[in-house]
């Protein structure tokens, strides 16, 4: 259970809340870094779903649209989408990825939560590398456009005092 001191969302994972000493933390900003197909989106699924069984949580998929997110979370659980997202407190969002949106629209989300009396308990996003950074800030390269998100959706989760795991894919070049 989360709380005013910080504690952490547990994952669907024992291992896991064993290595991050409890489970994910307020404030905290976790990256998830794999190959395509190495079942990331799944994890993160999974942990929602989890985590959404205590309260609400907020899913950001750029890669998948409502449909295609709905059939693979029915493949993988036999559950429908649409009643999980009504009855389980798990909001999904597929469109607008500039780091502003994110942001606006999570905070939105977190009031929500907090005039219904709940707490935020999880945000996933899956995943940075369709996430656009802010407008206007000229030109950079790819590698410093991916930090300053990093940095931004860092500086979000300890605004919004909740968890954010945020999905990274990595090049299939990538070898050690």
């Amino acid at each position: 259970e989360r709380g005013d001191l910080g504690l952490s969302v547990k994952t669907h994972i024992p291992a896991v809340n064993e290595m991050l000493n409890g489970g994910l933390r307020s404030g905290q900003l976790c990256i998830v870094a794999g190959r395509p197909g190495m079942g990331k989106s799944a994890f993160a699924m999974d942990l929602l779903e989890s985590a959404s069984e205590i309260g609400p949580c907020l899913y950001f998929s750029f890669e998948m649209s409502l449909d295609e997110f709905g059939e693979r979370f029915v493949a993988k659980s036999g559950k429908d989408a649409l009643g999980l997202s009504t009855s389980k407190n798990l909001r999904l969002i597929t469109k607008g990825g500039w780091s502003e949106q994110i942001r606006d629209r999570a905070i939105s989300f977190r009031d929500e939560c907090r005039d219904s009396g709940q707490v935020l308990q999880v945000i996933a996003i899956d995943h940075i590398g369709l996430i656009q950074p802010a407008v206007g800030l000229g030109q950079r390269s790819r590698e410093q456009e991916i930090s300053l998100i990093s940095r931004s959706m860092k500086l979000l989760a300890g605004l919004l005092d909740c968890p954010i795991i945020l999905l990274s894919q990595l090049n299939r070049g990538v070898t050690h």
